[in-house]
């Protein structure tokens, strides 16, 4: 196919043509590589060797290698990139440094200890011998990372195109693999095989022409061949478009075909100075001579004996040194020294010959259990023991070992055994004890006569052995196969931590975390703290609470400020006796009356002590009759509609006036405003029936419900007056800004002027002589001040209570 076929295609058929297209140049031109380049598979026999784990000349070092079994990496596909694993330190072997990681990159595989180097102990392994590093050129390596011999990985630049770093299969070199016709797509013809030469594909079938169906494809259409210039092309081989593979020609001097990174182009690519191994100098690279600089002093270019290496000539006590960029490194110690404080500019400062800090090696210790110590010419000796202890093995690693005082087979010196006689000898203070003693007795009182008396598997004051006494805090003790240990705790106390050593350290009565045992621990309940006291866990309830169940589980449950059940106290329960008792602040009260009873006297403990009608007769709007034939004036008559309550409306316009019932009978407070005349704005007839209101002699109305005529009094009222006025006295419990009926059986609002007078005054607030909340006021006790003409009745009608009124 020609290109005027291609551009004469479909858009979208150019348009996949022209991408194929490049993606072919593209892969040709992929040669081109950098250090970091993957290599492409090794040949079998090249499979795990390469510049980097070759031999290495020149030091102690020479022959190791990385194990790199696997070196090669897998081919995925075989006309596609190569797939590379990348090798970890624990891979190659490395401890410290970096290393090539055989995919062309480096691994950093850290540092070593204090008082080793790293390549001091073989590649990429740590120690304290001289290792000299080596250069790209030293080991061979045109590209990629390789290994100094020593610590590094260094790099050692790329390849010029089309080849690549380790892809003629060798790692660190640069090569290519030449492709095949079937891998360029080619049927005829020859053509670049990718590698700077050409490959024959052969030739087409009768009637054909190569290239006559696109380059290098079998076809009839003509095709127009290309020269180098036209297709822009100074050197090597390059297909002319249709059937041929054309040359055009050789670069000059350093530069190479396709040097410069662009095929088929003359050029080079320049290396560093690093990647070229030089520091300093003149050194040639692969486009030419390089000029790497001049060294700073005290350097001198190859001075520290490497060419091409800024260096210098240094000194250091008892070392074998290098000098590079201007520093002194240790490079091997003087025999009998060692750098082990890892510091070069100490040199090897350790006298391993003599210290007993690093005997014989860095880190070995001189210094042995219970003995006087000495290192000579590096081996660690013993100069004395301890007392009590002696070197009955001859073994210098293990000290003293022998604890002269207590061994039976070294009791008081070596090789002094305890005769046994069949049973377990002993050695107190270095002294054999009873030899014919069995195992767990004892001759501990020394008294031939009595023997082995003591039983030191059970004896609490010679256990284990004689005079061993066993004792604990807060406990006795007890001795049980030869160990002490606690036999029972005092009262009080517990061994809650399980150590013997304490003894029974806790106080089970007073912790909270062991109240009473071990372990017990005291939880608060609600509204409550807690406390261990004596061995058991008490609530200690939060004010205005109470643990009146008595179940430590629930905490404080009652509130004693306003619980009716546990007012103030567990044990009180307040009641009510014809009503519902309340609590409030601690105190009982009554929160409400059933219908027909009231709390007149405002004393919680009686309840709704007052009946309101219960003795009302039978007539629908009168008064009741009490049992002793007095009037009951409590003003019940529930159908009357009008205020005050119990009552119909006034009389007449006078503030005092009493109301009227609906049929006519005398209302309770003494008024019947039906019946003619009305002396002083009242009725002056009283009804018929023989106990209505009274009449007094100066023809009024007395509303205080007394009958002079009758010789008793009415149930809460004090004796009428002597005088017979017909009035009942002044009655106690009324206070101030209450009211009183007066002689004329009208109201007046009590003061301490007139009215209800405090018999008993006392000073304080709420006290006798001020006013205090109705009904009641603090123990004042009061009497008619009008003559003894009146009698006292509350704010709600009825008769004050009788005798002193407390206050809720």
């Amino acid at each position: 196919m020609n290109a005027a076929t291609i551009f004469n295609a479909s858009p979208a058929r150019t348009v996949m043509l022209v991408l194929l297209t490049l993606a072919w140049v593209a892969l040709e031109g992929c040669g081109s590589d950098s250090s970091s380049a993957l290599p492409p598979p090794k040949p079998e026999s090249e499979a795990g060797v390469d510049a980097s784990d070759g031999a290495l000349p020149d030091g102690p070092w020479a022959d190791a290698t990385y194990e790199l079994s696997e070196a090669a990496p897998d081919v995925i596909e075989q006309d596609g990139p190569t797939v590379c694993s990348p090798k970890s330190c624990a891979n190659l072997g490395a401890e410290c440094g970096s290393a090539p990681d055989g995919c062309g990159g480096k691994v950093d595989c850290g540092t070593c200890a204090s008082g080793k180097h790293c390549g001091g102990g073989g590649l990429n392994k740590c120690g304290t011998n001289a290792c000299n590093p080596k250069t790209c050129s030293q080991v061979s390596a045109e590209c990629g990372y390789a290994s100094d011999g020593c610590s590094e990985a260094i790099d050692c630049g790329g390849c010029p195109t089309p080849k690549s770093c380790g892809g003629g299969g060798s790692l660190n070199k640069c090569g290519c693999t030449a492709k095949t016709c079937a891998q360029l797509g080619a049927e005829c013809g020859t053509l670049p095989d990718g590698c700077e030469a050409t490959i024959d594909c052969g030739s087409c079938a009768a009637g054909k022409l190569c290239g006559g169906s696109g380059p290098n494809k079998c076809g009839t259409t003509p095709c127009n061949a290309k020269t180098c210039a036209q297709l822009q092309a100074s050197c090597g081989f390059v297909s002319d478009g249709c059937s041929k593979a054309i040359d055009c020609g050789a670069c000059q001097g350093f530069d190479q075909c396709g040097g410069a990174g662009t095929a088929n182009q003359c050029g080079c690519s320049a290396k560093s100075c690093a990647q070229l191994g030089a520091s300093c100098g003149e050194v040639l690279g692969s486009c030419g001579k390089v000029q790497c600089g001049n060294c700073a002093l005290p350097d001198t270019c190859g001075g520290g004996g490497t060419q091409n290496q800024c260096g210098c000539v240094c000194q250091l006590p008892h070392a074998t040194t290098k000098c590079l960029g201007g520093v002194c490194s240790v490079s091997g110690c003087d025999p009998g020294w060692a750098n082990c404080d890892g510091d070069a500019a100490s040199g090897c400062e350790t006298d391993i010959t003599s210290s007993l800090s690093h005997c014989g090696d860095c880190g070995s210790s001189c210094v042995l259990a219970h003995a006087v110590s000495s290192c000579s010419a590096g081996t660690c000796t013993i100069v004395s023991c301890n007392a009590g202890y002696a070197d009955c093995d001859g073994d210098a690693a293990t000290g003293c070992e022998a604890n002269t005082l207590a061994d039976p087979m070294h009791c008081g010196s070596c090789g002094t055994v305890c005769p046994a006689q069949g049973a377990t000898a002993v050695c107190n203070a270095g002294v054999c004890g009873v030899s014919n003693c069995p195992q767990g007795k004892a001759d501990c009182d020394g008294v031939s006569g009595n023997g082995c008396e003591v039983d030191t598997t059970a004896s609490s004051q010679h256990c284990g052995f004689c005079k061993n006494s066993c004792a604990f805090p807060n406990a006795t003790a007890k001795c049980v196969n030869s160990a002490c240990q606690i036999d029972q705790c005092n009262p009080g106390y517990g061994n809650c931590d399980g150590s013997q050593a304490n003894g029974c350290e806790t106080s089970t009565a007073g912790s909270t975390l062991h109240c009473g045992s071990c372990g017990h621990a005291c939880s608060a309940g609600a509204n409550a703290s807690v406390a261990c006291v004596s061995g058991g866990c008490v609530q200690v309830c939060n004010g205005g609470f109470g643990n009146c169940d008595g179940n430590d589980g629930n905490g404080c449950e009652a509130d004693l400020v306003h619980s009716a059940q546990h007012c103030g106290l567990c044990t009180i329960s307040c009641q009510a006796a014809h009503g519902t008792a309340g609590c409030a602040n601690g105190h009982c009260t009554v929160t409400s009356c059933v219908s027909g009873w009231t709390d007149c006297d405002g004393t919680a403990s009686n309840g709704c002590e007052t009946s309101t009608g219960a003795s009302c007769s039978s007539a629908p709007n009168a008064c009741g009759q009490t049992n002793s034939g007095w009037i009951d004036c409590s003003g019940c008559n529930a159908s009357t509609p009008s205020d005050p309550p119990g009552y119909g409306a006034a009389c007449s316009s006078s503030p005092n006036a009493c109301g009227q019932t609906n049929s006519g009978w005398i209302d309770c407070l003494g008024c019947n405003a039906s019946t003619p005349p009305n002396p002083a704005g009242y009725g002056s007839a009283c009804s018929s029936p023989p106990n209505a209101c009274g009449q007094t002699g100066s023809g009024t109305i007395d509303c205080g419900g007394c009958n002079a005529s009758t010789p008793a009094n009415p149930p809460g009222y004090d004796v009428c007056t002597p005088s017979g006025s017909q009035a009942c006295a002044c009655m106690t419990g009324v206070a101030l800004n209450e009211y009183c009926y007066d002689s004329q059986g009208g109201f007046n609002e009590s003061t301490l002027a007139s009215g209800c007078a405090n018999l008993a005054p006392v000073s304080g607030v709420n006290g006798c002589g001020n006013a205090c909340s109705l009904p009641c006021i603090d123990s004042c006790t009061w009497t008619c001040h009008d003559g003894g003409n009146a009698v006292c009745w509350d704010r709600g009608y009825g008769p004050a209570t009788a005798g002193t009124c407390t206050c809720d």
